[in-house]
């Protein structure tokens, strides 16, 4: 039981000590909750704050006008250990779920890439994008920003064209 209220005290510390140079207020030291038997860093990293699963809402848009083209609806899963999941509305027979990775890069902003299959109406494999994502995460943590970069490539991973694009999310879990 002291272990636990040491840990809180220096957690506290810690989040005081973060919140004044700016940073979110989680704490990064070593210490083992002995009721639970993890980490106290590891439950409380930044980069934990970004795992779950999100709504989200992105406009496709002209590269160099930043017209909008399209816009879809989506659900990203960003899994503990960095692997991620990506859907989207676009109809399943013309593109695939994503598979993929994302990374803390620093404070509450994340760094996400992961491919697609793209196929023809008749069905036929059309070649994959890859799509680059940076994201920021609010103050509370429940919603993002997203600037996305999309590299298509033909069957033969050659590189055809790419994409921009820009979203909003909403945590659902």
């Amino acid at each position: 039981m002291n272990s636990v209220r040491l840990a809180i005290a220096l957690l506290t510390l810690a989040a005081a000590v973060n919140v004044h140079a700016g940073e979110p207020a989680v704490a990064n030291i070593g210490i083992v909750d002995d009721t639970q038997g993890t980490s106290v860093a590891s439950r409380w990293s930044p980069a934990r704050l970004l795992e779950g699963v999100w709504d989200t809402r992105s406009s496709f848009t002209n590269c160099a006008s930043g017209a909008v083209l399209a816009s879809s609806r989506g659900t990203l899963a960003f899994n503990a250990g960095g692997t991620l999941t990506a859907m989207n509305s676009t109809p399943p027979m013309a593109i695939s779920n994503g598979l993929g990775a994302w990374w803390h890069t620093h404070g509450r902003s994340f760094a996400a890439s992961f491919r697609v299959f793209t196929f023809a109406p008749d069905g036929t494999y059309t070649g994959t994008r890859i799509v680059n994502q940076t994201l920021s995460l609010d103050a509370a943590g429940d919603t993002l920003s997203q600037t996305v970069d999309i590299r298509i490539f033909d069957i033969d991973d050659h590189p055809i064209g790419t994409g921009c694009a820009t979203g909003t999310g909403t945590r659902l879990f």
